[in-house]
């Protein structure tokens, strides 16, 4: 993000545009919904000094991008691609998200949330803010990786009545572009081991 990309420090809001572009707040650069393009080189980070210094995003990718920070990053809205590639398989639009604290689904967040991403948090895990105390929110839709330290909590269900007690209810597809076009910089292995299989 230093060379050919960027590099900002404090908390920061990106939002996404169908156009290419993203609008972006941050106090330290004094921005207030600052319209630009995407990065050269399709890489975003965020720097914060502080607790709370955390990164906020949503919006509509059109592009190739992955933005990353040293604190929380917090989904606020639905996170799409211009070109959807549930319906058009040959897309190029891809997104990394990587926190290396957590990934957190603001509680103030639609219901029946889209996120079509590869999502990595490295210190610890992917989780719903509140998600114990929200009503019930529909699905939660991610097309594309999910990569956690430890598994977090999205809602509650009662499996004696099939019904969403709190939050979320998961419905998660990986995205298989990303076995031929990662996100820029996202790191991937090519290495596999098996641990365990089933029938369906």
């Amino acid at each position: 993000a230093v060379q050919d990309g960027l590099h900002l420090t404090g908390p920061t809001t990106i939002v996404l545009n169908a156009n290419g572009t993203m609008n972006i707040t941050n106090s330290h650069e004094n921005w207030v919904n600052q319209n630009m393009p995407l990065p050269d080189n399709g890489a975003i980070f965020v720097t914060g000094a502080q607790a709370g210094d955390n990164l906020w995003i949503s919006g509509t990718l059109n592009g190739q991008l992955t933005v990353g920070t040293n604190r929380d990053l917090i989904i606020t809205d639905n996170i799409t691609y211009n070109t959807n590639p549930v319906t058009n398989p040959d897309s190029t639009d891809v997104l990394g998200l990587i926190a290396e604290k957590d990934v957190i689904i603001s509680q103030n967040a639609p219901s029946d949330l889209t996120i079509q991403a590869s999502i990595l948090a490295l210190d610890n895990s992917f989780y719903v803010e509140n998600w114990a105390g929200l009503t019930p929110k529909g699905d939660l839709n991610i097309y594309g990786g999910l990569i956690q330290d430890a598994r977090g909590p999205i809602g509650l269900f009662n499996p004696a009545t099939n019904q969403i007690i709190s939050g979320y209810s998961k419905n998660y597809v990986y995205d298989p572009r990303l076995r031929s076009i990662p996100p820029p910089f996202f790191p991937t292995t090519d290495d596999y081991v098996g641990l365990s299989w089933r029938e369906q």
